[in-house]
């Protein structure tokens, strides 16, 4: 594999190869994210009805009221529209629906992160600031937004700054398991604090079993450490609660890479890509590389498009 192959590796923040971590040169892009509806369990039973009737003529308890109201279940309607407009490479009916969204409900964080996201797509950082921050006003502890705002502290190599900004973020919410994933992400940046990253990680999933952005970040820290094999396992896990998360293919190929499974990574980055809305840019710009070395140029530029269109600069 190609030498540029590692330095890109090394830009998404996880080593290809043991001892400290690497301070990054960039921060994968955000992609957009859709808040599914409320549901049952797969394979949940149905309540059974009760054998005997109610005691003293009372009437049968009401069923439970819906857990969203006609607005909230619109909003997450035109969500979802805008999140098949971005699969489908259509940006501005996306930022249509996004905006819909918020019409229908105000309170939905999701889609004015959203907004932020396609900002950023476009090189507006301004307004992806500003789309980011007013994800917070929403909800304060809504760690996607605290760390793309991070992530484009990272890409200007502030790592101080970030890991102050996440931080500050924390100190507002200290009891927030996003926010504290969102500083352990920050923290992977300097060199010797993997150690750090996994104690508190394992914590957080002690109180929490399914956080995919707490098992990325010990995975991401065992991947530092040269323990590659264990970190594909957890992704593995973490790819199971999340099918259409990029960043987790993203990290996968990066540690098999690390274990001279070159083919295999270029595997991961194709499924990676190949997911509704696409991947980050360094994803695409990973595999357009993989690409290249391959003498498959035509791939390769194909590839370095979509990166570009994912993050102008």
């Amino acid at each position: 594999m190609s030498r540029a192959w590692t330095i890109i590796a090394i830009a998404l923040g996880a080593s290809a190869c043991g001892g400290p971590a690497p301070k990054a040169d960039v921060q994968p892009t955000e992609t957009p994210i859709s808040t599914p509806k409320p549901a049952a369990e797969p394979g949940e039973p149905e309540a059974a009805a009760p054998e005997d009737p109610p005691e003293d003529g009372a009437e049968p308890a009401e069923p439970d009221e819906p857990k969203l109201t006609p607005a909230q279940e619109a909003g997450l309607d035109r969500l979802a529209e805008g999140r098949r407009a971005v699969a489908d490479g259509e940006f501005e009916t996306a930022a249509e629906r996004f905006n819909a969204a918020l019409s229908a409900d105000p309170q939905l964080a999701d889609a004015q992160y959203n907004l932020g996201v396609l900002a950023e797509w476009r090189g507006d950082k301004r307004a992806a600031r500003r789309e980011y921050d007013a994800a917070l006003s929403i909800n304060s502890e809504f760690e996607p937004a605290v760390t793309a705002i991070a992530n484009m502290m990272l890409r200007t190599k502030d790592l101080n700054g970030a890991l102050a900004y996440t931080q500050q973020q924390l100190a507002r919410k200290p009891q927030s398991l996003g926010l504290r994933n969102a500083v352990n992400r920050v923290q992977l940046q300097f060199a010797g604090r993997g150690a750090q990253v996994i104690a508190d990680t394992k914590k957080i999933l002690r109180e929490d079993e399914k956080n995919v952005p707490a098992m990325l970040n010990l995975a991401a820290a065992y991947d530092q450490q040269g323990k590659h094999e264990l970190a594909i396992a957890i992704l593995g896990n973490a790819k199971a609660l999340e099918p259409h998360n990029p960043e987790i293919r993203a990290r996968a190929a990066l540690a098999h890479q690390a274990l001279g499974e070159n083919l295999r990574a270029r595997m991961v980055l194709e499924e990676a890509v190949a997911l509704p809305g696409g991947a980050t840019a360094e994803v695409h710009n990973n595999l357009g590389l993989v690409y290249h070395a391959a003498g498959d140029y035509q791939g390769a530029a194909e590839q370095f498009e979509f990166a570009l269109a994912r993050w102008p600069d």
